[in-house]
């Protein structure tokens, strides 16, 4: 009889933890529609909030007007424009691949050759690095809104998500391409650490290269576009403390690139037809991670042009969202409905919640006059 008992001890115990764990989901809650005062592009590649005491602005990289813009959230209007100087010279930034507002004044850059720089409000270059890997030549770096510079006291933290030899290296290569490297602005000594793709990352074949990244105090959450497992990287210790598997039950297929693609219709056919995750985003208000994931494109039209294809690549029919916990335990997951949202970028969290992208171009709202967002919650089941 003591093996019943030991079984009805076990499954009390087991299901009282089972209930104890707590479901989420999403719940739109509202929109935002912001009319600028001039012509940018609706959906930037970049956008952050900024809360602050003296008012709520939108930081974002109009690539119309090849500027930086703080935009105030209310009205729309200019507050600040950050121009770009391209032209020759010791201030020029030709060569730039990205930016990020790392602190309320301080505004870095990424360049290609690979280099960092800090940029003012003026748009003046005040200070430029190379940055160079003993292991293997670093062509370039970047810095977005999926992965973004990070500053945490005197170090700059940045992303190197990209193999720069994928079809001519093999397995045992991976291990050369470190993924994030540090910038001390103080002692000027750039530095690299040991964190790579996981060892079984290319067992099924030559799976493309990318991350998004979210950061909370001293970690970097490493989520790859291309792969389950998310890995958190110790910022003081420069080492990965924790790997772990969050696979949606939404992405089964990777595109597996073992041949360089024969043209651009069909590189773009393969990005589309496969499953892939998207930006990982740490919300500070609600103490979550969200993961967001692209379910693959049915592509109904053979011979679709080029064009329309990249149109759909930006914003495809379908996007998801996990909801994690800072262990990496998944709490809910979402899919949006069809069209509702952008899906390449220009998101971010506030004090409302998620704010994404309302102007999808397939949607029969999509507006080339103002920025729109639709604003999520997070809700109990």
């Amino acid at each position: 009889m003591r093996w019943i008992y030991f079984i009805a001890i076990c499954c009390a115990f087991s299901c009282g933890k089972k209930s104890q764990t707590l479901t989420y989901k999403l719940k739109k809650t509202g929109e935002v529609s912001l009319v600028p005062e001039g012509i940018v592009f609706v959906n930037p590649s970049l956008a952050q909030l900024v809360e602050s005491d003296s008012g709520k602005y939108l930081f974002f990289y109009n690539s119309i007007g090849k500027n930086y813009l703080f935009m105030d959230f209310q009205t729309g209007k200019t507050k600040v424009e950050i121009p770009m100087n391209t032209n020759e010279g010791p201030n020029s930034l030709r060569g730039r691949t990205g930016g990020f507002l790392t602190t309320i004044d301080s505004i870095w850059m990424t360049f290609a050759p690979a280099g960092i720089g800090l940029v003012n409000f003026n748009g003046e270059l005040l200070l430029k690095r190379k940055v160079e890997n003993d292991l293997f030549p670093v062509s370039a770096l970047m810095s977005d809104l999926h992965r973004p510079i990070i500053q945490r006291g005197n170090k700059l933290f940045g992303p190197q998500p990209y193999f720069m030899n994928h079809h001519g290296m093999d397995k045992a290569d991976i291990r050369k391409h470190q993924l994030i490297y540090s910038y001390d602005i103080k002692s000027d000594v750039t530095e690299w650490y040991d964190v790579f793709y996981s060892d079984d990352y290319w067992d099924k074949g030559k799976k493309l290269t990318d991350f998004s990244w979210a950061h909370r105090e001293n970690k970097l959450y490493l989520s790859p576009l291309y792969d389950h497992e998310i890995q958190v990287f110790d910022m003081n210790s420069g080492k990965i403390e924790k790997k772990k598997v969050v696979k949606s039950k939404h992405i089964n297929r990777f595109n597996y690139v073992d041949a360089i693609p024969s043209s651009i219709h069909e590189g773009l056919s393969g990005d589309l037809s496969f499953d892939k995750y998207n930006g990982l985003i740490y919300d500070p208000y609600r103490e979550v991670l969200y993961r967001l994931f692209l379910p693959g494109v049915e592509l109904i039209e053979e011979d679709m042009p080029v064009e329309k294809m990249r149109m759909l690549n930006w914003s495809r029919p379908y996007m998801g969202v996990m909801i994690l916990d800072l262990e990496l335990n998944v709490l809910g997951e979402h899919l949006f409905e069809k069209n509702e949202v952008y899906t390449f970028s220009n998101f971010f969290v506030g004090k409302d919640g998620l704010y994404l992208s309302a102007n999808n171009h397939f949607n029969e709202g999509y507006t080339e006059d103002s920025l729109r967002y639709a604003v999520f919650s997070l809700e109990k089941q």
